[in-house]
């Protein structure tokens, strides 16, 4: 029944997105006629489609659980609780303990077989895990991901380093790895949700695996041979991928999902070049203090400074988060935003553009960050 439970917990919560991004699509298009699909309630149709057949789930041969757009849309102008209720005993029960059992609907029809999302559904994609998914350009992966740090959030400081540095340390595990190490079987032992969340397991059918020599995760292959990984960055720092290294790994193998892969184990790769430079200065930070509100934070020069690693394509994430950083009153003497080296001097300004205290907070380069940091500890010895 827990299969059941988050397969329809899936369903719902693409279903929330896909009706939001399918009426900001609608608002947007104008008088243009093209109808438009959304790709989330497709995937979400998809999940209502399987418990359908899974379970067994039709009333007179037609499905309880919705097909079609058309019959998502019309279930949703009635109140979730009157959704679940369609279900047999054994599939309702359960669901009426979980929060999507409520009397309010989502949607409310209109003429010409419009809609309009209620209150009530907007109040729901205010909700944490919801908030950057809605805007971010893959709402789905950005769902997965807020996930998973809820579920990281649920661990105390000590548990949640380990578990962020293991991730950061472990882009695939094979069966031989299980075997023969032991810190491994430990760590899924001692985190079973976590692994689960963090890692899927295939049978892989060739004998040796193909690993990107920049980062480290395991590459795709598209259909016609091409191989790709979590950034485009890969590609450019590899030549496309000419230079590639292969691992035997015959049998199972779990490798990171890939939320995790590009939002924990890659933006990591940046900041475990920050620790490096950090360590070589003599410095020791605190990890991830607060929960990653920050990426390190250590006294310096008499100062108490904080890190925050940050390794995204659009700066205007960085300058969202300084603003909201300086409504609060930082009790840090230095801010540094570390960036990776090939963004160039546009991106710089535009982030240091935002900031108020300029004598506070900046944003720069890792190799600015790394050339700052070795000038100041040689004007100290």
């Amino acid at each position: 029944m827990s299969d059941f439970v988050k397969i329809f917990n899936d369903a719902m919560e693409l279903s929330c997105l896909g009706l939001y991004e399918k009426q900001v699509a609608e608002v947007n298009k104008g008088d243009q006629m093209e109808y438009f699909r959304s790709p989330l309630l497709k995937k979400a149709l998809d999940k209502f489609s399987l418990l359908n057949l899974t379970y067994n789930l039709f009333n007179q041969g037609e499905p309880i659980l919705p097909t079609s757009e058309t019959a998502l849309i019309k279930s949703f102008n009635f109140s979730t609780k009157q959704f679940i209720n369609r279900l047999p005993d054994a599939y309702r029960k359960p669901l009426t303990k979980t929060d999507w059992y409520m009397d309010e609907s989502y949607v409310n029809i209109g003429l010409e077989n419009t809609y309009h999302c209620t209150p009530e559904l907007l109040d729901k994609l205010n909700e944490r895990i919801f908030r950057k998914a809605k805007k971010a350009k893959y709402k789905e992966l950005e769902l997965q991901s807020q996930k998973f740090i809820e579920l990281l959030f649920e661990k105390n400081q000590d548990e949640y380093c380990e578990i962020r540095s293991f991730l950061q340390h472990t882009p695939y595990i094979t069966s031989k790895h299980f075997i023969e190490n032991e810190s491994l079987r430990n760590f899924r032992t001692k985190y079973p949700d976590i692994f689960e969340a963090a890692f899927e397991r295939l049978n892989y059918q060739y004998a040796m695996i193909k690993v990107c020599k920049h980062c480290g995760l395991i590459l795709k292959e598209r259909i016609d041979g091409t191989l790709y990984c979590v950034s485009d960055r890969c590609s450019r720092k590899t030549n496309g991928f000419s230079d590639i290294k292969k691992v035997n790994a015959e049998g199972d193998i779990w490798v990171l999902r890939l939320n995790v892969a590009r939002y924990i184990y890659y933006s990591g790769l940046l900041e475990k070049e920050v620790k490096k430079i950090l360590l070589k200065a003599g410095i020791k930070p605190t990890l991830w203090p607060k929960k990653d509100e920050w990426d390190f934070e250590f006294n310096f020069k008499g100062e108490k400074w904080v890190i925050d690693a940050k390794d995204v394509k659009d700066p205007r994430w960085i300058q969202e988060d300084i603003k909201l950083k300086e409504k609060e009153n930082l009790p840090y003497d230095k801010v540094i935003y570390v960036v990776p080296s090939d963004k160039n001097s546009n991106y710089i300004r535009a982030v240091n553009r935002v900031v108020k205290d300029k004598m506070k907070i900046q944003c720069m380069t890792l190799a600015s960050f790394k050339k700052m940091i070795k000038e100041w500890k040689d004007e100290s010895e």
